[in-house]
């Protein structure tokens, strides 16, 4: 199976919008009421995966597709 070559540039990209995204989720987690005394688990790779095959799927110029790039810290 061939793999397409990916620069480095966007590779690091991806990481560093992942880890935004990671701290972002995290402490507005920690901050909510519910989960003050609770461990928190999550996936962060996962969850910005699926929203980057919905924002890829979807309309490009809504509104919709502006609040997932702008959450996940996705390059226009």
């Amino acid at each position: 199976m061939l793999t397409p070559p990916v620069a480095p540039e966007s590779a690091a990209d991806v990481v560093s919008a992942n880890t935004l995204f990671a701290y972002d989720l995290y402490h507005t987690l920690q901050r909510d009421e519910q989960y003050a005394d609770q461990n928190i688990f999550f996936s962060p790779y996962s969850i910005s995966t699926a929203f980057a095959l919905t924002y890829e799927g979807g309309a490009k110029g809504g509104t919709t597709a502006d609040e997932i790039r702008s959450v996940f810290h996705f390059r226009k």
